[in-house]
Order: structure tokens, then sequence, then C-alpha cells
């Protein structure tokens, strides 16, 4: 629900059915080369700090929603 609170979609969407099919909707990307052309330091400090935000995201996901 918060993802259609959050993109504005309530604005054309009637109707909603509560799946719960798809709950993570925050994502990171970067293309290969980019991410390879940070300093391995700097890419080892982005890894550990996206692997945190992960499992923040996977406890607080469930939380994110609308009652």
């Amino acid at each position: 629900m918060s993802t259609l609170k959050d993109t504005g979609a309530y604005e054309y969407t009637k109707k909603v059915a509560n799946t719960n099919h798809f709950i993570a909707t925050r994502w990171l990307f970067m293309a290969e080369d980019v991410y390879q052309s940070i300093p391995e330091k700097w890419r080892n400090i982005l890894d550990e700090c996206c692997v945190e935000a992960g499992k923040w995201e996977q406890e607080n996901a469930e939380n994110d929603e609308a009652p």
C-alpha cells in the first residue's frame, strides 16, 4: 500500500488486490562498469551498507504497509 501512496498511484487506482506478493520495492541499481570503477575500499563499504540496508528492509517491510 505504501507503494501506491508514495508513487501517487492512488490518484488513478480505483481498486487494489492485497496479495502481499510485492513487498520490498527499494532497490539499488548500478552499471557494472561504474561499480568496478569505484576503488575497492569504497566498494567494500558500499557492499556492507547495501547488505545492512537489505536486512533492515526485510525486517521493516511489513511495518511499512498500510493497516
